[in-house]
């Protein structure tokens, strides 16, 4: 098994994708492998990669790994909201797992960011709006 390691850290994802099949042809519930798919899909963009971590949360619900995979893939469709949840999951399970909190505060850092934007995009929506009220109540009276 430490040889699929070797491959995956040569960025040779295809011989490891190839170790995952025969570990899981002898057993379809090894966890190690299910997460391995998992990492091989979503290094490659391919979202499948959610089937696979989920059915390693299905074996075993605390799966730091699996469930961090899982919210990684959301982050990457740029589901961010649902990426975040994860996180928080797997921050639950384990407070200082770096990649979750990594992430987490990127995200929140972003959405902040986004909302503090649309708030003033709305203040300054209103206050235009304001303005163009006041225009047209002006234009009014000067043409009475």
């Amino acid at each position: 098994m430490q040889q699929k390691y070797f491959f995956f850290n040569q960025q040779k994802y295809g011989e490891a994708n190839s170790f995952y099949d025969k570990a899981l042809e002898l057993d379809s519930d090894h966890l190690q492998s299910l997460f391995g798919k998992g990492q091989y899909f979503r290094l490659i963009e391919n979202y499948d990669a959610i089937e696979w971590y989920d059915k390693g949360i299905k074996i075993k619900r605390n799966h730091i790994n699996s469930i961090w995979g899982k919210g990684e893939c959301l982050r990457m469709q740029d589901n961010f909201r649902k990426a975040i949840m994860y996180f928080d999951k797997a921050l639950k399970y384990h407070p200082k797992h770096f990649l979750s909190l990594q992430e987490k505060e990127k995200r929140s850092g972003c959405l902040n960011i986004i909302m503090m934007l649309l708030l003033n995009i709305n203040k300054h929506l209103n206050y235009n709006l304001i303005i163009l009220k006041d225009y047209l109540v002006m234009e009014k009276y000067q043409n009475q």
